[in-house]
């Protein structure tokens, strides 16, 4: 976990969470618990494992090759990517201050979201073509097929 400064790398935690600072999740980190921020992103990096819930309130939130329990964001873009795995659902929360921008929410390649995708308030979401999704409430996908979706 990186709090500005400081990160844990490849170790076992309860939780984690800040405010106004950005978590990361070095490589092969586990956490039994939450990650959490509310004004920063949350980066979990390969083969890390969350048995929680990864939240950002106002940030983006980044998995990649990643294991985690559900996803809840707000204002922030989301990316799944690496093979990333969400065993429950994926939710984008209405917020009180809407983005100037929809946020963007691609699941990568070989991603998999196990439970619903809900979305809250208005989202641009793009689906890779070999990922495996629950039901999308909320949000219509656009699927691709490369390593990005082609709208940037």
């Amino acid at each position: 976990m990186r709090v500005t400064t400081a990160f844990f790398v490849a170790m076992l935690v309860a939780g984690c969470g800040a405010i106004n600072q950005s978590v990361q999740i070095e490589d092969g980190s586990r956490v039994e618990g939450n990650v959490g921020t509310v004004n920063g992103r949350i980066e979990i990096e390969s083969g890390s494992r969350i048995m929680g819930e990864v939240a950002a309130v106002n940030g983006a939130i980044t998995l990649t090759n990643a294991r985690i329990g559900s996803l809840h964001g707000g204002n922030g873009d989301i990316s799944v990517l690496g093979g990333s795995v969400i065993d429950g659902e994926l939710r984008v929360r209405e917020t009180r201050n809407e983005p100037s921008e929809p946020p963007r929410v691609v699941i990568g390649r070989n991603a998999r979201v196990g439970g619903p995708l809900v979305f809250e308030q208005g989202v641009d979401l793009h689906v890779h073509e070999s990922a495996e999704i629950g039901a999308i409430e909320g949000a219509e996908a656009r699927f691709f097929s490369g390593d990005e979706p082609d709208d940037r």
